[in-house]
């Protein structure tokens, strides 16, 4: 059966990107409204409080002080670092402003962190907050250290950094020589208005970035956060409007908009699987099958239709010393490294939706503990469904609160074909597991390494042992892949040992 679109919890195809752009200006007017607020005195005020300190140690302090508290109020960075680096010295002076910016990137990263990660991603839409929050990850080193000089940015990267989950050595390391590379042209060009006052076009030249920034935090924020207030509600409006109508469904649109609304949506839900579920990255086919080589084992196949029920674990220590496949129970961890919960698979190859987009049926139920690959607890019941190309995610009765019981995972999703196991390579180490009597087949992808493997028990064995002319065939041992490592739901490794 499958289910109605009124019942799909996917928002209409604009909607995630206004609402995350609302979300983002939410964050910016939390840096705007101070300035708008209090800038100017505080402009005024800051030059003054750096005059009164008697001792350089408290102005130091004072100093760094100031620029920390830059995260969240407005305070002028550029009339401050230069104030730090006249008085104190190019080293001193220079040392206090790196130690200031890269202190005020912690406490916004710090705030950032403190924010519900998991009610925005929510309300903007997971597939696209989880796409936007990975590639800020892996793409922190550039867009950090660029924003550590501009104003507005420089406390937007540092928030976005926590709300991100960006992880926190990394994301400071970056911070912190960015910093002091904006610290060193200050010092620089402190050192060259005391040794060589002479030397005017080198001064001029090396005070070019603390002038402009100044230059900006005074005129071009100003306008920006009248220009950001117009655009968070307009765009909060739009965010919360009703669905449209062809979005929703109804078939009220044109042929051709609804055709292409749908294309919109299956290449934002179409995931990459290195062929398993879908061609994404596989043009031509050969770039993701993995041919034998000789002396490795034949392929298995999947039966055309088949029921399992297996047994999960999800393995949160000792997990780099004993690596999968694993045995029922894992051989070499105790239970204090795993957490067990149950489920079962159901496949047709054979089955084809009314509509005819794609073949074969597949639905893996997970009881009383969810798959854990989502950055939420996981202690619910849940399943996932793939009907042809597509695929659905449902929950049940103990579902977390206001979380709705069946959502559109994917237009382009299908279950594993019988010979799926050829866009895997043989690992001959992993098939040393459990003494010897499986094939493993795995790969690790992208730069985090995300693991993704099959074992198939290496002796063919039928359904019915009692029935000598029943077919045989190499029954699968295990699944076992990367769940989600951070804590909830705290998966580095997880394994489904089918028991049947």
């Amino acid at each position: 059966m499958t289910p109605s679109p009124s019942f799909l919890c996917v928002p209409a195809r604009a909607t995630p990107w206004l609402r995350l752009g609302g979300a983002l200006l939410t964050l910016m007017l939390c840096v705007l409204v101070p300035f708008a607020l209090w800038g100017d005195t505080l402009a005024q005020a800051a030059p003054a409080w750096l005059q009164a300190p008697d001792s350089l140690a408290w102005l130091a302090l004072l100093g760094i002080a100031l620029l920390v508290a830059d995260v969240v109020l407005p305070i002028p960075s550029s009339v401050v670092g230069m104030a730090l680096c006249w008085t104190l010295g190019p080293l001193w002076g220079g040392a206090s402003m790196a130690l200031g910016l890269t202190l005020s990137f912690a406490l916004g990263y710090a705030l950032g962190r403190l924010l519900p990660e998991h009610r925005l991603r929510q309300w903007v839409g997971a597939p696209l907050w989880d796409r936007v929050r990975t590639r800020a990850s892996e793409r922190a080193t550039w867009w950090i250290v660029a924003a550590r000089p501009l104003p507005l940015l420089a406390e937007m990267s540092a928030l976005l950094a926590g709300v991100w989950r960006v992880p926190p050595a990394r994301a400071l390391l970056m911070a912190a020589l960015s910093s002091c590379g904006v610290a060193a042209l200050y010092a620089a060009s402190a050192w060259l208005g005391r040794n060589a006052p002479g030397l005017g076009l080198t001064l001029a030249a090396t005070l070019a970035l603390p002038v402009l920034t100044w230059g900006v935090h005074r005129v071009v924020v100003r306008r920006t956060s009248t220009v950001a207030m117009g655009l968070l509600v307009g765009g909060l409006a739009l965010a919360v409007q009703p669905l449209p109508a062809m979005a929703q469904g109804s078939g009220t649109g044109t042929g051709a908009s609804s055709l292409a609304a749908d294309k919109a949506a299956s290449a934002l839900h179409t995931y990459y699987t290195g062929g398993v579920h879908n061609d994404k990255g596989c043009k031509p086919p050969s770039r993701c099958i993995h041919p034998r080589k000789p002396g490795e084992p034949s392929q298995p196949l999947f039966p055309k239709w088949w029921t399992s029920e297996w047994t999960m674990y999800r393995v949160f220590n000792n997990y780099d010393k004993y690596p999968p496949p694993y045995s029922s129970p894992p051989q070499g961890l105790t239970p204090a490294d795993y957490q067990v919960s149950y489920g079962a698979t159901y496949y047709d190859s054979t089955y084809v939706p009314p509509d005819k987009d794609g073949h074969g049926a597949m639905m893996e139920h997970y009881d009383k503990f969810c798959l854990p690959i989502f950055p939420s607890a996981n202690n619910y019941t849940c399943s996932f469904i793939s009907l042809g190309n597509k695929a659905y995610f449902l929950r049940y009765e103990d579902r977390p609160q206001g979380t709705p019981q069946c959502c559109q995972f994917s237009l382009h999703n299908h279950p594993p074909r019988r010979d799926f196991i050829k866009h895997l390579p043989y690992n001959a180490q992993q098939s040393t597991h459990l003494g010897g009597s499986i094939q493993a087949y795995s790969r690790e992808v992208g730069k985090q390494k995300v693991l993704f493997g099959y074992a198939f028990n290496k002796t063919a064995t039928s359904d019915d042992p009692t029935n000598p002319k029943a077919p045989k065939y190499r029954h699968p041992q295990s699944f076992f892949f990367s769940g989600y490592p951070a804590s909830p739901p705290d998966a580095p490794i997880v394994s489904q040992n089918y028991t049947n």
